[in-house]
This record gives C-alpha cells, sequence and structure tokens, in this order.
C-alpha cells in the first residue's frame, strides 16, 4: 500500500494484481477492495464493534460495575499479597532488642589455654566453627589438624592460622562438655550445627543455627560456641541469643533446655 519512493505499482514493489515471476505466480490483494464488497468477517472478534452507540446504557451500566468490581477484587488481592504473613527475624537480631538481663544467668564455660594474638576475627571464628561442625568429637589431633586445613584454604587462612584453630579445638574436645556430648551422640541424642525455626508467643519466626545440643537425663543441653579474645563486652547479647535456641529447642522436644556459653 505504500511503496518506496513513491514509485508506480509494478513486478518490483508490492503492488496488488497477479504477476509472473520466471515461472512463479504471485496474487496480491488490496485489503481496501474488500470494502465495497460489504463482506463481514467470518471468525475473530471486530474491535471496533466493542463499543457502539446503539448499546443500551443499562448493558454498558451493568458491564462497567462488573469491571470495576472485578478491579477492586484485584487490587484487593495485591494489596493482602504484599503484606506479610509472619515476621521473620534470626535469633541474632531478636536478641540485639531483647532485655539486658533477659538471661544473665547463661553460664559461660571455657575450654581454656593461652589465645593467640593473631587468632581472632571473624574469619578465624568462621574456621573454628567449620572444624568443630564437621569432626568427629573424637578425633585425634592430628585429624583436628588435617579438616582444620582443609576448612581453612577456601576461607584464604594460612597454615599458621589452621594450626591455631585445630589447637583450640582439639582443647575443647577434651573438656567434659564434650565427652557428656559424645556419650550423647552415641546414644543418636546430639546435635550439632542444626537449624532452628520457633514461633514465639507475639506470631514471631525466629530462626538459627544451634552449634551443639545434646540430651541428658531428660534434659537438652544447648551450647554456643564464641571465639572472641574477651568475651564480656557481648556476654549479653550472646546469652540472649543462645536463650532464644534453648526455647526453641525445648518447644521441638518437649524437655527443658538449658543454655550455654562455651568460649573455644
Amino acid at each position: 500500500l505504500t511503496r518506496p519512493d513513491d514509485r508506480l505499482p509494478d513486478v518490483r514493489t508490492v503492488a496488488p494484481g497477479w504477476h509472473d515471476l520466471d515461472g512463479y505466480h504471485v496474487a496480491w490483494c488490496d485489503p481496501r477492495w474488500l470494502g465495497p464488497l460489504g463482506l463481514k468477517p467470518t471468525s475473530g472478534v471486530r474491535r471496533p464493534g466493542l463499543v457502539v452507540k446503539d448499546v443500551p446504557r443499562a448493558v454498558v451500566a451493568r458491564g462497567r460495575r462488573e469491571y470495576d468490581a472485578w478491579a477492586a477484587s484485584r487490587e484487593h488481592a495485591r494489596q493482602m499479597g504484599a503484606r506479610p504473613s509472619a515476621r521473620l527475624v534470626t535469633a541474632r537480631e531478636l536478641a540485639a532488642t531483647a532485655d539486658a538481663q533477659a538471661a544473665a544467668d547463661v553460664p559461660v564455660l571455657s575450654t581454656g589455654g593461652a589465645v593467640h594474638p593473631d587468632a581472632r576475627g571473624a574469619v578465624f571464628g568462621a574456621l573454628v566453627h567449620a572444624v568443630l561442625a564437621d569432626v568427629p568429637l573424637d578425633a585425634s589431633p592430628e585429624a583436628v589438624q588435617a579438616f582444620a586445613r582443609r576448612q581453612g584454604r577456601p576461607l584464604g587462612l594460612s597454615d599458621d592460622d589452621a594450626q591455631q584453630a585445630a589447637s583450640r579445638v582439639s582443647r575443647a574436645l577434651g573438656h567434659d562438655l564434650f565427652a557428656r556430648a559424645r556419650a550423647s551422640a552415641a546414644r543418636g541424642r546430639c546435635r550439632r550445627e542444626t537449624p532452628v525455626v520457633h514461633l514465639s508467643a507475639d506470631g514471631t519466626l525466629v530462626e538459627g543455627v544451634v552449634d551443639l545440643a545434646f540430651e541428658q537425663d531428660g534434659r537438652w543441653v544447648v551450647v554456643d560456641f564464641k571465639t572472641d579474645q574477651d568475651i564480656e563486652p557481648k556476654r549479653a547479647l550472646y546469652a540472649r541469643q543462645v536463650r532464644l535456641y534453648a526455647e526453641a529447642i525445648a518447644a521441638a522436644t518437649g524437655l527443658p533446655a538449658d543454655p550455654v556459653l562455651v568460649r573455644i
């Protein structure tokens, strides 16, 4: 219908008519030719027919009401879908907003030994936690060191860092707390690096990962490891955090749970 450079119709342009092209026959129809014939479409919906002048006002009003009701229902559904059905926080986040005296009675144990001046920081702490999560509770110092080297490489830590972490973990495994954990593990009542989710009284979902928990004499001992050189500045925060873990385990098992902080 629109030809380049206003050229006249011929075989080299899109022009209505019958064309012979080297043995091929092409028929091209101008759709405007259909107008005078008065033909109606045999399928589909004619868009101009959706709104016409001769539709009764009652029909138009009813359609408008139906559309408005659908639009309002859709908007309501979107608003409800955008509204959180639950509040989810980590145990650490919730502990940071809790009463400072809420967990003042949580005991703090230390596995003993001097702390190397370079053995500190979040990455080093992550290494200690990783080794404690995977190493057998009765592992030899050599096995612990091998675990520490293997876990330290992805964290970008040196062999000296791995040695320091292995020394801490081996010392911890000799503590009475881990001896009790080994006895519980033999009975299948020990959990390590276990995710927990707890629904609090106000409807908040509290989630976290418990470093160690074991059941002994009908009670759970819930342990959170810390590698801080000085735990006192954050002791209240850590205590509230492990208290939340203990509440989650008590609710899940129906048994009392005692929180403990362990400085590795």
